[in-house]
């Protein structure tokens, strides 16, 4: 019958057939042994299934009291490769649609860039900053506080 294959292919044939036979026997033994023991139970006894734990989910850390958010407007590709979830190529992409479409107004601006969600963006959301356009450490605000009566210095 099988003449085609060489006395040590049937010799490997019949062990795999062998195999494959005590493993569907130890199968067939373990189905009928369970089965015995759950007719065997009391109804009282069978418990409903234990209830499934939900799964962990990673809740946004607060930023550390040292070290203060990255503002999107300002950040470097290297500041924000920093961040969870941002590697080279997301933050280039940041930095480029920064470019390209004007400053984040809010965090939910960052969403309009590609690979970032709003999973991620849960992530970032408190180690980032949205600082206004002006405000500079370097400049000191001069006169009024109030935007709406300054009125710009003439250069000299």
């Amino acid at each position: 019958m099988l003449e085609w294959l060489t006395p040590a292919e049937r010799r490997g044939a019949s062990v795999l057939v062998i195999l494959l036979l005590l493993g569907a026997g130890h199968d067939a033994w373990v189905a009928h042994r369970m089965g015995a023991e759950m007719a065997a139970a009391p109804a009282e006894a069978v418990t409903a299934p234990a209830e499934v734990a939900p799964p962990q989910v990673e809740l946004p850390r607060p930023v550390a009291s040292g070290s203060a958010p990255v503002d999107l407007n300002r950040a470097t590709a290297d500041e924000l490769e920093a961040l969870p979830g941002i590697g080279p190529v997301l933050a280039q992409r940041i930095v480029l649609d920064r470019r390209q479409s004007g400053r984040f107004k809010t965090p939910e601006d960052l969403l309009r860039v590609r690979g970032v969600g709003p999973r991620l963006l849960e992530r970032l959301r408190p180690r980032i900053a949205i600082l206004p356009a002006m405000q500079t450490a370097a400049s000191p605000s001069r006169g009024r506080a109030d935007s709406a009566s300054a009125s710009p210095s003439p250069s000299r």
